[in-house]
């Protein structure tokens, strides 16, 4: 999860802007404008930020520029209430060479979680002395209403919902829900996760899985069909179903931040691994740049499953009933 984070902000950074001849310059001031992302969480105490600068391309294929954009030596502060972080510079292992082959510049602060309610800003010094600003206020947690359901399956249903609420209705709220589950593999048991969508559309042969987009709703519904093809994936091609052991049923909800919904009310989509794609028509509330300073409540609720069912796929319940 923190790695996708990480990426995301890369990706985030790489704003490509086609070329244009000396005399003709569409782009105006849009030259040497520098782009800065920032998303902190309540659900770790190491927060990441990224800086690049934008450029132009020779060519109509932004992919064909391939020097990294990323800004080297900026100071960059975080401050809330009557305290401050400064985030270091280090670089990191790219997931993805086919663009950059270097090592991925990010700088990082340790020791802060974002609390709800709380008002932080950011400040970047740049090396050329610009300064770039930014300010989020960290949302607040939703409160699960008892109405939801308690149990996979649930009794005398084909599908299972969870309901809440939120102090503040004009925030988007994203929710999915996790299997986790140990897989035996030479002996030892191994921890993986599997995303389960709310539904899956069927496609000629294939099933596809559809998750729901950030949004203003305080439910979700889940259909069980969905869970049990989800379950019946994780051993697919695999005979020795014994080998999985179940461990539970979560349920995450994000709560995003007035600037993390502007921003996905902008897009009008989401990307799996929360990575963000900006550019110069999206939204953006980087004082002196562009980019985006936001952040997110991160709650998880623990659904209980019905030991049958999980034997059902003759897979092992890892926990009690």
């Amino acid at each position: 999860m923190m790695k996708n984070i990480i990426f995301g902000l890369i990706a985030v950074s790489a704003i490509a802007l086609c070329s244009c001849e000396d005399e003709f310059d569409p782009y105006g001031d849009l030259r040497d404008k520098y782009i800065l992302n920032c998303v902190i969480n309540n659900d770790t105490t190491t927060q990441y930020a990224t800086i690049s600068k934008s450029y132009l391309v020779e060519s109509s294929n932004p992919a064909s520029y391939t020097e990294d954009p990323s800004i080297s030596g900026a100071e960059i502060v975080i401050s809330y209430n009557d305290s401050a972080r400064t985030f270091s510079e280090e670089t990191i292992e790219r997931q993805d060479l086919s663009r950059y082959t270097n090592l991925a510049r990010i700088y990082s602060t340790h020791n802060l979680r974002a609390e709800s309610n709380t008002e932080y800003h950011l400040s970047a010094l740049l090396p050329d002395g610009r300064r770039l600003r930014a300010i989020t206020i960290a949302p607040p947690p939703v409160t699960f209403q008892t109405i939801s359901d308690t149990l996979i399956p649930p009794v005398n249903k084909d599908w299972v919902a969870v309901y809440w609420q939120i102090p503040r209705v004009d925030l988007y709220v994203a929710s999915v829900f996790k299997i986790y589950y140990f897989k035996r593999e030479n002996g030892i048991n191994v921890r993986y996760e599997k995303r389960v969508p709310v539904k899956y559309i069927q496609q000629g042969n294939e099933y596809i899985p559809h998750f729901p987009e950030p949004s203003y709703s305080t439910m979700i519904y889940v259909e069980m069909d969905a869970f049990t093809r989800a379950l019946q994936e994780i051993s697919e091609g695999d005979p020795n179903k014994e080998n999985y052991t179940m461990l539970a049923f979560i349920l995450e909800i994000r709560v995003y931040d007035e600037n993390m919904t502007s921003y996905y009310a902008a897009q009008r989509e989401v990307a799996e691994s929360f990575t963000l794609k900006v550019d110069e028509s999206d939204f953006s509330n980087i004082e002196g740049g562009y980019g985006i300073f936001g952040s997110y409540c991160l709650q998880r609720k623990a659904i209980k499953f019905s030991h049958a069912y999980i034997e059902s796929f003759g897979y092992i319940p890892g926990l009690t009933e």
